[in-house]
């Protein structure tokens, strides 16, 4: 009795005497038939033949043809990258399968670059970072201080104001101050105010009283610095004796000075020791820090 295919079977065969009528040879052809049939159902019908790279493949119950691999239904299990699969039972992304040397990525996004070696620092490892890559916000986390350099503060929105030293935005106004004045016979009327940008000060005087000295002065707010030509000079509107001068006074800073002195004309000329004086104008200086 065949035994195919649970397992090989194994024909007792004949002997040089034996006959077409002996019960060996009869029982031997039925084994042969089942085993014939068995095969046949085995590989199943079909009017395929192989070709090259084919292989034989159960496409029905009972039938089979030569083919090649269908990967989407002949496969299972994981393939090792070794043996041209991905090595992987799950994927994330979509697009062509990248391996670990020298891999060409378009458009990749990167969830988390904690485990990562990126840096920003060269070419080759993205050191080209445009403006539009960058996504800023209302804070001041990197902003530029008096210890490390960074960002501009955000901008106040006022064409008034301007950063000074400490990043802050301040507007333009003067700083009054007291203005001493000396020259005159009571206590005159007088208005100081000044502007510090930088080492630059600009100072207005207003001073009108009665002249009781040939000479006028006042109190600077800060101390002058010492420029190449050894003073500071600028003109600025005179009264003398109640008459307006035809041109401008002089205003007159020594090197490292803490006063201003007033002459009525750019000659130096001495004031009127009676009547009406008067000041009026600005003045320009720096200081040494």
């Amino acid at each position: 009795m065949a035994t195919f295919p649970s397992s090989i079977d194994s024909f007792a065969g004949f002997t040089s005497t034996d006959t077409l009528a002996h019960d060996n040879h009869a029982s031997q052809e039925n084994q042969q038939e089942t085993a014939i049939v068995a095969i046949e159902t085995k590989l199943g019908t079909g009017a395929s033949t192989s070709t090259n790279n084919t292989v034989l493949r159960g496409n029905g119950s009972g039938t089979s043809t030569f083919d090649q691999v269908h990967l989407a239904t002949d496969v299972s299990g994981v393939l090792s990258a070794s043996n041209g699969g991905s090595g992987t039972s799950s994927t994330t992304g979509s697009g062509a399968l990248v391996l670990q040397t020298s891999p060409t990525i378009i458009t990749p996004i990167v969830s988390d670059f904690t485990n990562s070696s990126h840096n920003h620092q060269n070419t080759a490892g993205g050191g080209i970072l445009s403006e539009t890559a960058l996504s800023l916000s209302n804070n001041t986390t990197n902003n530029a201080s008096a210890s490390q350099h960074g960002f501009l503060p955000k901008l106040s929105g006022s064409a008034t104001q301007y950063l000074d030293g400490t990043g802050a935005w301040n507007a333009f106004s003067g700083a009054s101050f007291t203005v001493s004045p000396t020259g005159w016979a009571a206590t005159p009327t007088s208005t100081g105010t000044y502007f510090q940008l930088g080492k630059l000060v600009i100072v207005y005087y207003n001073i009108t009283g009665t002249s009781n000295s040939t000479a006028a002065s006042a109190s600077l707010p800060v101390t002058a610095a010492t420029p190449a030509s050894g003073n500071f000079n600028f003109p600025y509107r005179s009264i003398d004796n109640g008459v307006a001068g035809a041109g401008a006074g002089q205003a007159f800073i020594v090197a490292g000075g803490t006063t201003v002195s007033f002459f009525k004309d750019m000659s130096s000329g001495n004031w009127t020791s009676s009547g009406t004086k008067s000041i009026d104008g600005a003045i320009l200086f720096y200081i040494a820090a």
